[in-house]
């Protein structure tokens, strides 16, 4: 006794599918072809776009007719996008350390350079105050002359505000890479969470029992992937560099002269 479904025989129409298929893929290399695909075959109709153009492909109409397709699209390519994600924020994170230490070490740095300064600046002036004060004995070395030890104290300034600069700098493209991470991790968190709705929604699905349940988890999966692949995008355009190419990308302030903060530093008490 045959059941309900009769089984197919081979059928000289066979090779005619193989054909229609050709040519339903070659439609999409001609303009109003486009449109046809994208209604009779939305699965293939993706697979001829650009990732972000494969996601806009899948419209309200295109999800509906096959939801079961999109669903199993969806998940593929948020499970990649969940890797790009993933390697981003590796290497921003690699980066952000780099850049902490940096500033920590500059910090030091900063600090040093000022604490010699203000030694400098006193033996400086006591030396001033004193009718036979040179030579000057400093930190191991003696200076005969006022004017060679003011000299190594405008280079010891020298050095103080370019530490200043570039811990300044530094702290910015910390900020920046903060930031970064931060929205990065946000779209993380929404696609994990658009991603664990899919297997569920996809079992409905193939056992026909689609409902306005399944229609509002994919328009949330879909939104949340153009979201994802939006961010991934604008990362990506912005590339993760090292932290020489980090430092040079910063705007660096014009120092005001030298010379006249230098000798504001000596007059100041």
């Amino acid at each position: 006794m045959e059941g309900p479904f009769k089984k197919e025989e081979p059928s000289v129409f066979a090779p005619l599918k193989k054909v229609i298929g050709i040519v339903i893929a070659l439609l999409v290399v001609i303009g109003g072809g486009i449109l046809l695909l994208k209604h009779a075959a939305p699965g293939l109709y993706t697979k001829t776009m650009s990732k972000i153009d494969q996601i806009r492909g899948w419209d309200e109409d295109a999800r509906r007719k096959d939801p079961v397709g999109y669903l199993k699209f969806a998940k593929q390519r948020m499970l990649e996008q969940k890797d790009t994600l993933n390697r981003l924020v590796r290497g921003l994170s690699g980066n952000r350390q780099a850049m902490q230490k940096l500033a920590l070490d500059t910090e030091m740095k900063v600090t040093q350079a000022k604490g010699f300064l203000d030694q400098m600046k006193k033996a400086y002036n006591e030396a001033a105050a004193k009718p036979n004060g040179y030579p000057l004995s400093f930190a191991g070395a003696t200076y005969r002359e006022e004017s060679t030890f003011k000299n190594q104290m405008m280079l010891t300034f020298q050095e103080w505000k370019a530490h200043e600069q570039t811990l300044a700098e530094a702290r910015k493209a910390q900020d920046a890479i903060d930031q970064k991470l931060i929205a990065l991790q946000q779209k993380e968190i929404a696609l994990n969470s658009a991603l664990a709705q899919i297997d569920p929604k996809i079992a409905i699905a193939e056992a026909n029992a689609a409902t306005a349940d399944v229609a509002s988890t994919m328009d949330l999966v879909q939104q949340a992937m153009l979201n994802t692949e939006e961010t991934i995008d604008a990362a990506e355009a912005s590339p993760i560099r090292s932290i020489d190419d980090l430092m040079k990308s910063e705007q660096r302030a014009q120092p005001t002269p030298v010379d006249k903060d230098f000798a504001n530093f000596l007059e100041s008490q």
